[in-house]
C-alpha cells in the first residue's frame, strides 16, 4: 500500500505492557496488535525495509504518524490507553524528510498502511498479576462472595451478579436438578 517510487517492505509491528511485558504467542493470532483495555500500552514500529535496507525506526530522517480510533500519535513508539473493546483499523504513515531547493525540510510520504488492532481483555495465570492488579482482583471476589444478589443491584446496579447466582446458574446449566446452595463468604 505504499504511496511513492520508493519500495517499503516487511513493515513489522509491536505492543507491550510496561506491567506485564510482551504477550507471547501474539503471531499465531490474527491481528497486527493486540492490547489490554484502560492500561498504558506501548506500540511500535520496530523495524520496516526501504528499497531493500533495514532501517532504523529511531532515525531522525523519518517520521511517523498513527492513527487510532479517530486520535493522532506520532514518532516510531508511543504510549496509548484505549478503553473500548474490540477489533479496529488503524494507520501508520512514514515520512521521509527531503530538502527543497530553498534548504527547508519537507516531509514526502513514502508508506502508508493499514493494521488491524485488537484491544482485548488478557486472561492471567493469578500469580502473574502485578500487586496492584492482583488486589483489585481480590477485592472484586471479597465483594462478590460477601454481597447478595438483592443488595449488590442495589448498590451496584442491575447488572450486578453475585457468586452464590454465578453457583447457581452455573449447576443449573450443567442439568443438576436439585442444588442445595451454601453461602461462601470470605
Amino acid at each position: 500500500m505504499g504511496n511513492s517510487n520508493k519500495k517499503v517492505t516487511d513493515a513489522v509491528f509491536e505492543s507491550y505492557s510496561p506491567s506485564y511485558g510482551t504477550l507471547k504467542a501474539v503471531s499465531q493470532l490474527p491481528w497486527d496488535i493486540i492490547i489490554e483495555p484502560n492500561k498504558g500500552q506501548i506500540i511500535k514500529l520496530s523495524k520496516f525495509v526501504l528499497e531493500g535496507i533495514d532501517v532504523d525506526t529511531k532515525s531522525d530522517e523519518f517520521s511517523m504518524i498513527w492513527t487510532i480510533l479517530g486520535e493522532e500519535y506520532y514518532g516510531p513508539e508511543f504510549e496509548v490507553i484505549l478503553t473500548k473493546v474490540g477489533v479496529f483499523t488503524g494507520t501508520v504513515k512514514i515520512f521521509q524528510k527531503t530538502l527543497s531547493i530553498t534548504r527547508k525540510s519537507n516531509m514526502k510520504l513514502i508508506y502508508s498502511e493499514e493494521f488491524s488492532i485488537a484491544v482485548k481483555y488478557i486472561r492471567r495465570e493469578i500469580r502473574s498479576l502485578t500487586d496492584t492488579d492482583r488486589k483489585r482482583v481480590f477485592t472484586a471476589f471479597r465483594k462478590l462472595y460477601s454481597v447478595s444478589q438483592e443488595d449488590g443491584k442495589r448498590i451496584y446496579g442491575p447488572a450486578y451478579i453475585s457468586a452464590e447466582t454465578l453457583l447457581l446458574t452455573h449447576l443449573t446449566a450443567a442439568g443438576t436438578s436439585k442444588i442445595s446452595i451454601y453461602p461462601i463468604c470470605i
